[in-house]
């Protein structure tokens, strides 16, 4: 794909120096970007990195002085990092493209219903009922269970599974072997045995939302309930969101956390690796759980960071770790002081 420095500051808006008819072929750092690429300056701590890098136009922040700057094609902009993101996606996007239709491989049912320009690749099954959004991609070896609806311009990546009657905004993206719409942990015991708790709900997602690779999302209990994962909502690989769970908009869920049962979490939360929350928790809006922290109690909105097990305010885990590295010192004090208590000639008797 060649986009024109003209065409890409139609994406990213701001002032153009230098050739707006200059030919752009990709995206990259400003280390690694090659002639005919172009480079972003969002750091000034790299700013000694400009004059050596072979790309030829780069996106700078409108606080930097054209004339100090070797490369002489760009765009100007107020934020560079956001336009780089920008840039970068206009390429990824055209690197993604598949052709439309159904592949003759894939299964899809008679009465599903697809959007224009809707791609079913290879060995794909796409059950009853399915409505699929305009522009949508769905990738080798996936399936599509009965009643499911998916909005427009969805990527949806290969070895996916998506269970009946779970229900997908636009542009969300799910990532290669994500499981949506399991069955979740309910089991009732009962003379000795573990009985097993239909699980008849369903998975709503929002809109714009990434699901990490092998990430799943249980189902909720009852008929007319759903796990719900607000818009905006960023989950990365080998997450466990358990059933009738809860997230709202916005939020960032690292690698390896787990969520019990019908915990509910505020928006703008993020959650860092290896995170487990406990069930039928609250979590509130605009807080940071730092990595490998144990949440056994609800947290208020903007409590801010915490951290620790059970996890708390991160100010005060840090100053307890910081008398627990201590406490050697202070038992050999007190074991010197024994001594010297036990000793009949101390001059502490």
């Amino acid at each position: 794909m060649i986009l024109t420095l003209e065409q890409i500051q139609q994406i990213v808006g701001g002032e153009i120096f230098g050739d707006s008819l200059l030919e752009i072929s990709g995206i990259s750092s400003l280390q690694e970007a090659i002639s005919g690429q172009m480079t972003f300056l969002a750091n000034s701590k790299y700013r000694s990195e400009v004059d050596k890098t072979a790309a030829s136009a780069i996106i700078l922040g409108q606080d930097i002085s054209l004339s100090d700057i070797s490369v002489k094609n760009g765009v100007s902009v107020d934020d560079p990092y956001y336009a780089f993101l920008q840039t970068h996606q206009a390429f990824a996007n055209a690197s993604m493209e598949l052709p439309t239709g159904i592949d003759s491989t894939a299964k899809v049912s008679e009465n599903v219903i697809l959007g224009k320009n809707v791609s079913i690749q290879a060995h794909c099954v796409i059950e009853n009922g399915v409505k699929i959004g305009e522009g949508t991609i769905i990738w080798p070896n996936t399936h599509v269970g009965p009643k499911v609806e998916i909005g427009s311009h969805v990527r949806i990546r290969s070895n996916v599974s998506i269970g009946e009657r779970v229900k997908i905004g636009d542009r969300t993206i799910i990532q290669d072997g994500a499981v949506i719409g399991s069955d979740g942990f309910g089991f009732a015991t009962f003379e000795g045995q573990h009985h097993k708790i239909p699980q008849i709900g369903t998975v709503v997602i929002g809109d714009d939302v990434e699901i990490g690779a092998n990430t799943t999302i249980d189902r909720a209990t009852l008929t007319e309930t759903s796990t719900v994962i607000g818009s905006g909502t960023k989950i990365d690989n080998l997450v466990q969101v358990a059933h009738n769970v809860k997230i709202g908009k916005c939020c960032r869920i690292a690698a390896q956390v787990g969520i019990s049962g019908s915990t509910q979490i505020g928006d703008y939360v993020t959650i860092a690796g290896q995170v487990g929350i406990a069930g039928h928790l609250t979590i509130g809006s605009n807080n940071t759980v730092l990595a490998k922290s144990g949440v056994t109690k609800s947290l208020a909105d903007n409590m801010g960071m915490v951290s620790g097990f059970p996890a708390r305010l991160h100010r005060e885990e840090m100053k307890d770790q910081a008398k627990s590295r201590r406490l050697g010192r202070f038992l050999n004090e007190l074991q010197e002081l024994k001594q010297k208590i036990a000793d009949p000639d101390s001059t502490l008797n």
